[in-house]
Formats: structure tokens, C-alpha cells, sequence
């Protein structure tokens, strides 16, 4: 257990994303690197193309009931 909390908290240390809305309504994920720099994502990080687009047609069906 203390090993996965350390593991935890270090990755939670240095992979941490704020996401953000820009002034024209888009979505990016701001990540704080560990020299301080930030660094914006316009796309999610860690997904592929393949896996973004499998969420958005996803998001076209109506399976809100099944959440």
C-alpha cells in the first residue's frame, strides 16, 4: 500500500492536466512541467487520433441512460 500511494502522489506530482475553456469556447489541457514552464495541450493528452474519434461518435448515440 505505501508503495502505491508514493507512486501515486509522485505520478499525480508530475502528470497532472488543467483542462480550460479558451475565450472562444475550446477545450486544452494545461500541464505545469517540472521547471515550473507550462505547457497547453490542444488536443487530450495520452489519446490517439483513433481513440478521439471513437469518443466522439460515441458521443453522437443516445446511451446516456446507460451512465
Amino acid at each position: 500500500a505505501a508503495r502505491m500511494s508514493e507512486s501515486f502522489r509522485t505520478r499525480m506530482a508530475t502528470e497532472t492536466f488543467q483542462p480550460e475553456l479558451t475565450p472562444e469556447g475550446r477545450m486544452v489541457w494545461k500541464e505545469t512541467l517540472p521547471d515550473g514552464t507550462i505547457r497547453i495541450h490542444e488536443t487530450e493528452p495520452g489519446t490517439t487520433a483513433w481513440q478521439r474519434a471513437v469518443i466522439r461518435v460515441l458521443g453522437w448515440f443516445p446511451i446516456q441512460w446507460l451512465l
